[in-house]
């Protein structure tokens, strides 16, 4: 019984936190600054397959979609990619490193890529 209600919490929450972050839209009339990186359709997100990682990747690829009018592509483009390190900050910590080819958030564990992706946004 009690999976049942973890699992009606956890969908609760997360509508909950999607609601919050559906809010935010791209602004069409911006345009980026010449050291900006632009986030386009043929960037495309990479993660380390675990189930909380996979169910975090869907919501980002939800946010970019409706907020941003950004549809991550799966292929060979840039990319934003999660990568666990061992010699990256533990905790909620990350690295994050930028470049017109990708970005890349590295941390020891789950919690700090989550933590990196959630700033991005």
């Amino acid at each position: 019984m009690a999976s049942i209600i973890d699992n009606q919490r956890d969908g609760q929450v997360r509508e909950i936190l999607e609601q919050r972050f559906l809010r935010y839209r791209r602004d069409p009339g911006v345009t980026p600054d010449p050291d900006d990186v632009e986030v386009t359709p043929e960037w495309s997100l990479t993660i380390p397959a675990t189930p909380c990682l996979e169910q975090a990747a869907g919501s980002f690829r939800r946010f970019c979609s409706a907020c941003m009018d950004v549809e991550l592509a799966a292929g060979d483009g840039p990319a934003i990619t999660l990568a666990i390190a061992a010699d990256a900050p533990a905790g909620e910590g990350f690295r994050r490193t930028v470049t017109a080819g990708g970005i890349t958030i590295e941390s020891a564990g789950e919690r700090g890529l989550l933590a990196g992706a959630m700033r991005l946004l």
